[in-house]
């Protein structure tokens, strides 16, 4: 069984839990941990993870896993803009948990503070995405790099999962 996850907002299908995955900032965040893959354009599930690095043959680009496989779509933030989005998106989450998952509103609350100033002191990190309808009433997946390795975050409580 694989497990799906979908933005809570559009259902937009962002990740799922074939990717290493960690929570973050007290269960607020999850971290997916992705890596850079080859495809060929044409062919349905080719991947080709020569550590190599050799020359690649007409039609094989180099990716991100997370983000090809999922359909995201890179978007662009300001620092200011960023912190308006987070304000509002906050308290959708906390909406959307009141009416859903009423038993999770006091954690929310309680940890959501930190993991927005923990997104905030690492803004000039990040590189965003959104899922592939690009709904501005969708959150936002934030993606750092540590060395070679791409990670992905995401509001854990933004998303709802689905069994595959």
């Amino acid at each position: 069984m694989v497990l799906l996850y979908k933005d809570a907002f559009t259902g937009d299908e962002l990740c799922t839990d074939v990717y290493p995955c960690k929570e973050i900032e007290n269960g607020m965040g999850l971290v997916f941990t992705g890596a850079m893959v080859q495809v060929k354009d044409g062919v349905e599930g080719f991947e080709n993870n020569d550590e190599e690095g050799g020359a690649l043959e007409d039609g094989v680009r180099t990716v991100v896993n997370i983000v090809e496989y999922n359909s995201l779509e890179q978007t662009a933030f300001d620092k200011k803009s960023f912190q308006v989005f987070l304000k509002s998106y906050v308290k959708k989450i906390l909406k959307h948990l009141e009416e859903k998952h009423p038993d999770q509103v006091a954690d929310f609350k309680a940890n959501a503070t930190g993991f927005v100033k923990y997104l905030i002191s690492n803004f000039k990190e990040f590189d965003f995405y959104q899922g592939a309808s690009m709904d501005p009433e969708g959150g936002v997946v934030m993606n750092m790099w540590e060395g070679e390795t791409p990670l992905f975050i995401f509001f854990k409580h933004g998303l709802e999962e689905e069994k595959l």
